[in-house]
């Protein structure tokens, strides 16, 4: 019997019928409402727990982040006290038999506070209800086949998993497209990331707050109040593939203040209003063009860029959609890739992400990954990087990697046609690019330039393939 109220949902843990938990954190009811049907679905538990203060939850992020930047505490015992705050949010949670866990959070990695059993997360906000529709549509017999995979080594770190990764996928009929050295330069990976068709993506490089510069604005607000907005920016440059003297630049923002505020303070709706500030300053700055700093000063570090080391640069992931609209699976070995990445990646319908909590060796990150599509493929993804950890690892405090999506979903060998599929979405990809470039207002010229270089993409990787790998027309 379903049962309507208004009142909040109640916090004691209704018993599954299997051994799977789902907790949810609360903060947004209708990611409530979402988590008890995916419980439902599952035959799982479900136990609400209340909401982790936001200041909080980023400064134990911050922790996590810098675990081996703090002089007057070992890793370990940062790890130690991260595990118990973790499961202090959560009260008493009694595990079932054999237990395994759907952490919905705001921003935490509960899972890494309850190592003894495989878990995975999801996040509140935005689009739970996509990660959630994503990962069961992978689950499919048709669906969850890892058709092609891409792997990419820009040389930065030492990543001697990405050949024996590359050799295992493609033993289960996966087709293979590596980006190594000065290949996988941000051009060119960034339009991989967006455009190539693949189901799987596999990135072996450091990850990092970039260096960047910290800009303050004076303006009017729409009511015509005096406003100071402080923003911080971090950039990622790539050389243009038409003309030599052009770069394209991806810009991330990140308020630091308004009106001398902090951004981030607990009590900042307490202490500014902000109003129509954010709007007017979007509009200036990206639409009318009119609005210039007063100041500018570089920094050290902008909080939450997240900026993957490519061989010629950073690149800043800020992907609008992944592999030409297929839902992938990522697996990034970059160093604390899964802050700020896991939620970018996943609101870009990624179906699972797997990412760390804090730097790896070369060494550890071949050990996880290997026995992960090695041997535990084919097992439900948390569990299959839960085994991988504790046989690496031994250690329930030594688990770095953290998953993102739904538990169920699993990687698969393919017996597909794979050249023959990828030519067939290049294809369709690059129809969609060219109607979108004829549609295009002619006076837009930085729209346009960035069509044309996406057309130029779909065009080149449609004709490699065609030549090397078939000949039939799709």
């Amino acid at each position: 019997m379903i049962e309507f109220t208004t009142g909040p949902s109640p916090c004691e843990v209704v018993e599954g019928r299997t051994g799977h938990l789902v907790v949810c954190e609360q903060g947004h009811e209708l990611s409530e409402v979402i988590a008890a049907n995916y419980a439902y679905g599952l035959g799982a538990g479900l136990a609400i727990i209340p909401k982790v203060p936001a200041d909080v939850a980023d400064a134990i992020l911050e922790t996590f982040y810098s675990l081996y930047d703090h002089p007057d505490y070992s890793a370990h015992e940062l790890r130690e006290n991260l595990r118990s705050q973790l499961r202090s949010f959560c009260g008493d949670l009694r595990l079932p038999v054999s237990p395994s866990l759907t952490f919905i959070t705001n921003k935490l990695p509960f899972g890494f506070g309850y190592t003894e059993a495989p878990s995975t997360h999801l996040f509140t906000y935005p689009d739970l209800g996509m990660a959630i529709i994503n990962g069961f549509a992978g689950t499919t017999s048709n669906e969850g086949e890892t058709v092609s995979a891409v792997v990419v080594d820009p040389g930065q770190t030492p990543a001697p998993e990405i050949a024996t990764a590359a050799q295992l996928l493609a033993q289960r009929g996966t087709f293979v497209r590596g980006y190594k050295g000065p290949a996988a330069n941000v051009r060119d990976v960034s339009l991989m990331i967006e455009h190539f068709p693949y189901d799987l993506l596999i990135i072996a490089t450091h990850c990092g707050d970039a260096p960047g510069y910290r800009w303050t604005y004076e303006f009017k607000d729409a009511v015509g109040k005096s406003r100071q907005l402080v923003v911080d920016i971090a950039l990622g440059i790539a050389q243009s593939d038409d003309d030599p003297d052009i770069v394209h630049l991806t810009r991330f923002d990140r308020f630091h203040s308004l009106d001398s505020v902090l951004w981030n303070d607990p009590e900042k709706s307490k202490k500014v209003f902000v109003g129509s500030a954010i709007l007017e300053y979007m509009r200036q700055t990206h639409e009318t063009h009119e609005l210039e700093p007063i100041s500018k000063e570089t920094i050290d570090r902008v909080l939450g860029s997240a900026a993957l080391r490519m061989f010629d640069n950073n690149l800043i992931a800020l992907p609008a959609a992944l592999a030409n609209y297929r839902t992938p699976v990522i697996f990034n070995n970059a160093c604390v890739s899964w802050h700020e990445l896991s939620k970018r990646f996943m609101f870009a319908n990624a179906r699972a992400y797997v990412g760390t909590l804090w730097p790896v060796t070369g060494v550890e990150a071949e050990d996880v990954l290997l026995r992960t599509i090695g041997k535990h493929f084919g097992k439900p993804l948390a569990h299959a990087l839960w085994s991988a950890q504790r046989e690496a690892y031994q250690d329930q405090l030594r688990h770095p990697y953290i998953m993102t999506g739904v538990y169920p979903q699993r990687l698969q060998g393919s017996r597909s046609n794979a050249p023959q599929e990828i030519v067939k979405s290049l294809a369709q990809g690059l129809r969609v690019w060219q109607d979108r470039l004829s549609k295009t207002n002619g006076d837009d010229e930085q729209k346009l330039r960035s069509i044309r270089s996406i057309c130029r993409f779909f065009r080149a990787e449609y004709e490699h393939m065609t030549r090397r790998w078939t000949r039939t027309k799709p």
